[in-house]
C-alpha cells in the first residue's frame, strides 16, 4: 500500500500548488483530509468484530484506494481531489491496521515483538523509498500518471487479496504455532 500511495504524499505539493494553484494552505487541507480519513478508517475497523473479517477489509480498502488514486490522478479540480483524500486516508490506514492485527494474531507470542518490529520497519521504511520512486517516475511521466500507476498497483494488490481471501481466512483460523515448532 505504501508503494501505491506514496505518490500522493510525495507529489502533494506539485498537485496543490503546481496544478491547482492552492499553495501551502491547499496542501495542508489535502493532508488534513487524508488524516481525517485515517482516523475514521481505524475507528471503523476497531468497531468491527472478529479476525475473519480482516482479509476482506484489506481487500476492500485496496480496491477503494485504487479507485481513489485513479480519480485523484484524473481530477480536473482541487475540490474533487480534496474529496478523495479522506477515502485514501481511510483505505491506507484500514489496510495497515488490519494487516498489523492479522500478523499479531498469528505470530507466536515470544516472536511477536520481533515480527512486529520487522513489519513496522517495512511499512515506515518503505515510505522514503516509495517517495523517491514516485518522484523519479513523475520526472518521466508526470505527477498524474505517477498517481495513476499507484492506482494500478493498488488494484493489482486488491486482486491478489481477492484471489487469496479464502487462504488468508484459513490462515487466521489455524492454530497459532508455538515457539518450539518454529515460525509459520
Amino acid at each position: 500500500m505504501t508503494l501505491a500511495t506514496a505518490g500522493v504524499s510525495a507529489l502533494g505539493p506539485m498537485f496543490a500548488d503546481g496544478l491547482f494553484h492552492k499553495g501551502a494552505q491547499g496542501l495542508g487541507f489535502l493532508t488534513g483530509g487524508m488524516g481525517l480519513g485515517a482516523i475514521a478508517g481505524t475507528l471503523t475497523l476497531a468497531g468491527s468484530r472478529g479476525g475473519r473479517r480482516l482479509p476482506g477489509a484489506i481487500m476492500q480498502a485496496l480496491f477503494v484506494a485504487s479507485g481513489t488514486l485513479f480519480v485523484f490522478a484524473a481530477s480536473p479540480n482541487y475540490w474533487l481531489s480534496l474529496a478523495m483524500m479522506p477515502l485514501l486516508g481511510m483505505s491506507v490506514f484500514r489496510t495497515n491496521a488490519a494487516t498489523n492485527t492479522m500478523i499479531q494474531m498469528r505470530a507466536p507470542e515470544n516472536y511477536r515483538g520481533r515480527i512486529m518490529g520487522l513489519y513496522s520497519s517495512m511499512v515506515v521504511g518503505m515510505l522514503p523509498v516509495a517517495s523517491l520512486i514516485a518522484g523519479a517516475l513523475a520526472t518521466h511521466i508526470g505527477p498524474r500518471w505517477t498517481v495513476a500507476a499507484g492506482g494500478v498497483l493498488a488494484f493489482c494488490a486488491g486482486a491478489h487479496a481477492r484471489r487469496n481471501l479464502r487462504s488468508m481466512k484459513d490462515w487466521l483460523d489455524a492454530p497459532t504455532p508455538s515457539a518450539e515448532a518454529g515460525l509459520c
